[in-house]
């Protein structure tokens, strides 16, 4: 059975951050945001996936294809993406913003995820997204390539269910794409094999997936001595965790803003509730200036 992205699934949508982060031209905001990143060579030994036809290459090579939880998944996948097949988002009326937490170990991404949500009276959305629960045993003990396929997969879920939400309220998602995209390149590198060169098209946004308004990364320095993220997988070591510091830092179109998990917690969430109103308020400033109808203003918070 071969699976192709169907007319359907996730598409990005437009994104707009901190106006001293970023600069975007108005007509953008409810215009799909699609970066060019095609044509570029596909490296899939490092886990990282620039769209969701490279996903569906990998569940359609000869030694995953036949697998019945590989079959299950995708049927899932259609069943949940479908939801938007032949329907136009609310393109005439304002919607909320999309932050996503990211961050070290031990950084209190989730933390102030939750935090976040009930300060703007948001709604957090999963990732991985619930439906994978069923899943994730069995992909959790596969080979590096088909279990990054299976996460990755997740994020275009996700952002489906973002997409359903965010005309109604904020959306805050824990890790997303980037982490994703870290870990399999520092993983990598604490091989031996080093990360990948500063413009390597690895740190770009993936072109056909919904992008957030804002991304912050939470670093908190320090050693950790024996944990691990799952069997098989590395140990989070000092190194590691500076390694996918340096990976996140390299992450570009849209970058990440990077907050001081270790600081005290007031000190990191007033600096993410500043800026998270700011990008609010500019969402909501552009949709006025462009005659859509009116937000609600208690979505931007004190």
């Amino acid at each position: 059975m071969f699976w192709k992205r169907q007319s359907w699934s996730c598409l990005s949508v437009a994104t707009i951050t901190v106006l001293f982060f970023i600069s975007i031209s108005q007509a953008s905001v409810s215009d799909a945001i699609i970066n060019t990143t095609s044509g570029e060579p596909v490296d899939y030994t490092k886990g990282v996936f620039l769209s969701l036809d490279a996903i569906f290459d990998v569940f359609n090579m000869p030694e995953y294809r036949n697998i019945e939880e590989v079959k299950n998944l995708l049927e899932m996948f259609d069943r949940q993406c479908q939801f938007q097949s032949g329907k136009k988002y609310l393109r005439n009326r304002h919607r909320h913003i999309f932050v996503v937490i990211e961050g070290t170990p031990s950084s209190g991404s989730r933390f102030f995820s939750n935090k976040l949500v009930r300060h703007i009276s948001g709604s957090y959305v999963m990732s991985p997204p619930n439906c994978f629960a069923a899943f994730r045993q069995f992909f959790d003990t596969q080979d590096f390539l088909l279990r990054s396929a299976f996460y990755a997969l997740g994020n275009y879920i996700v952002a489906e269910f973002v997409k359903r939400t965010y005309f109604f309220k904020p959306v805050v998602v824990n890790r997303y794409w980037q982490s994703q995209a870290a870990l399999g390149l520092t993983k990598e590198a604490i091989q031996g094999k080093g990360l990948p060169p500063g413009d390597s098209p690895l740190y770009r946004w993936p072109r056909d997936l919904l992008v957030p308004d804002i991304i912050f990364f939470l670093t908190k320095t320090q050693v950790i001595l024996n944990p691990t993220i799952g069997e098989g997988r590395p140990v989070l070591t000092k190194q590691f965790t500076d390694l996918m510091i340096e990976t996140y830092t390299r992450m570009r179109d849209p970058p990440v803003i990077d907050v001081d998990g270790g600081a005290f917690k007031t000190k990191t969430f007033t600096t993410i509730k500043m800026l998270v109103n700011l990008t609010q308020q500019h969402l909501i400033d552009t949709y006025n200036a462009m005659g859509f109808s009116q937000i609600k203003s208690k979505s931007v918070h004190r």
